[in-house]
């Protein structure tokens, strides 16, 4: 799209890449953004740019973007276009130092560090990244997932991030072990740098493969304090990853992101048309969540997806009034009725709430009297299943591992979030 005709509206709010083009199509520069429209209307305002930054936009006629499922995609597409193009305003020019990049060495226990391209000599590299400081808290998120050592010298005794659950197996642990305890705890290690490996490759799928079978082995052994570990980190590779797609998957299908909303919507809806026969589209999507403790500064919070995508424009946040006693029913039934008494808002097409029947059966007053026309279902978490309020009973559906199931927990997820970042505001408010 031209800069010179570009405004804010037309920019996604969503993660994603840009890149800036010449005149003649070339990419100056490549950069990454949380938020898409935020980053480049700051461009555009051309508020407190570097020399650098100004040069490349008075050369910048063209600006192009594609957007991510998780800002984890968005920086591995960065590198990888970066790699592909070159463009030169992605260069440091500083002391002729060139981009830092994550290496894993060839040694029996493979070490994982950061270099410049100059110092690079064996093992294996990803990058380019931008910033040591982007890939340093990317490695921080990665290490509570895979655990891996990165202490440069070896000693006899296991490193200090083993008690924190970070390096495990420690190579100077390992050292100490003779026979088949070392050649097992050897292969736990190594098999961890080949998770890090694959997971920077853009190829999340061996690493939840992994993680998933470890859960279900410590399970079936009765370990359920081991088998909650990795759910854990299971959770956290969810978080961090959101959604699965390499690199090169979006090179290939730059509307990749939008054409998996635009499925999960379709397989949604279809999903939902037999409780729902008027439910013709899905464009708007409310999800709401309520976070207390013991009943004390309640909180409620609306999310709202447009198209598939979060709009946080329309987030609304809920103080709970009058209810002093632990009542998630009560609260989601006062949240529910004052949302639907500002006519002035958007209505959705879809309310989401996050539980089961007895969720469902407690507001179920409150649509009949508001707006019956609203769909509204249940996402219970035990299973993941989605609970629909149909001619008197509440049927369970079991959504297929796939895009509409991937979006319902994405919004019931941004519910929490958002519910839990406005609780502790009031926490903290309160012990002030």
């Amino acid at each position: 799209m031209l800069i010179s005709t570009l405004t804010a509206k037309d920019i996604p709010i969503a993660s994603g890449i840009y890149n800036f083009l010449d005149e003649a199509k070339s990419v100056l520069y490549v950069g990454k953004a949380v938020n898409l429209r935020v980053r480049l209307t700051n461009y555009l305002r051309k508020v407190n740019l570097d020399g650098k930054t100004v040069l490349m936009l008075s050369r910048a006629k063209e600006v192009s973007w594609v957007e991510t499922n998780s800002e984890f995609e968005a920086l591995t597409l960065e590198a990888h276009l970066i790699k592909a193009y070159k463009p030169r305003f992605n260069i440091i020019w500083k002391d002729d130092k060139s981009y830092i990049y994550m290496h894993i060495s060839k040694d029996e226990f493979p070490q994982i560090s950061l270099m410049r391209k100059q110092d690079i000599k064996d093992g294996i590299s990803f990058g380019p990244f931008p910033s040591k400081r982007i890939i340093a808290e990317m490695l921080r998120d990665v290490r509570r997932i895979i655990p891996y050592c990165a202490q440069s010298r070896r000693v006899k005794r296991a490193c200090f991030y083993t008690h924190l659950g970070l390096c495990a197996p420690c190579p100077s642990h390992i050292k100490s072990l003779t026979g088949q305890k070392y050649l097992e705890q050897k292969r736990i290690y190594r098999n961890n740098i080949s998770q890090i490996k694959a997971l920077f490759a853009g190829r999340f799928s061996p690493v939840e493969k992994y993680l998933t079978s470890r859960m279900k082995e410590a399970s079936l052994a009765a370990n359920y304090e081991e088998a909650a570990h990795f759910r854990d980190k299971l959770n956290l590779l969810k978080n961090l990853t959101t959604r699965h797609f390499a690199a090169t998957a979006y090179i290939e299908n730059p509307m990749l992101a939008k054409d998996t909303s635009q499925k999960a919507l379709r397989a949604l809806q279809k999903t939902l048309l037999p409780y729902y026969p008027a439910l013709d589209f899905l464009q708007r999507i409310e999800c709401y969540d309520i976070s207390h403790i013991s009943g004390k500064l309640a909180t409620g919070s609306m999310v709202v997806f447009i198209n598939g995508a979060c709009d946080k424009r329309f987030y609304r946040r809920f103080r709970i009034k009058g209810i002093s006693k632990n009542d998630d029913f009560a609260c989601l039934r006062q949240v529910l009725a004052r949302r639907l008494r500002h006519t002035e808002w958007e209505l959705p097409q879809l309310i989401i709430i996050d539980g089961g029947a007895p969720q469902l059966r407690a507001v179920a007053q409150v649509f009949l009297e508001r707006n019956p026309s609203i769909a509204y279902i249940g996402l219970a978490k035990q299973f993941e299943e989605v609970v629909v309020p149909y001619q008197g009973a509440f049927p369970k559906i079991r959504l297929p591992k796939g895009d509409a199931l991937h979006l319902l927990q994405k919004i019931r997820d941004e519910a929490h979030r958002f519910a839990h970042s406005y609780h502790t505001v009031l926490r903290l408010k309160a012990l002030i």
